[in-house]
């Protein structure tokens, strides 16, 4: 009985490991991703509210050599 008790510790101890990494990278993951929509959403605002003539224009002036 002692012996099955002490192999099945180990196991309930790397499964709940696992469970948690899952949870951790799904987590991180997930964050990752909302990360890049706000980024994609932030774009498409800037394109919304000034033509890419306008920053054609202002590209050179962000320049100090120019």
């Amino acid at each position: 009985m002692q012996i099955t008790r002490k192999q099945q510790q180990p196991d309930k101890s790397i499964f709940a490991l696992k469970m948690l990494w899952m949870l951790g990278s799904k987590w991180a993951w997930e964050r990752e991703r909302r990360q890049q929509q706000q980024q994609q959403q932030q774009q498409q605002q800037q394109q919304q509210l000034e033509p890419p003539t306008s920053l054609n224009a202002a590209a050179p002036s962000h320049h100090p050599f120019c």
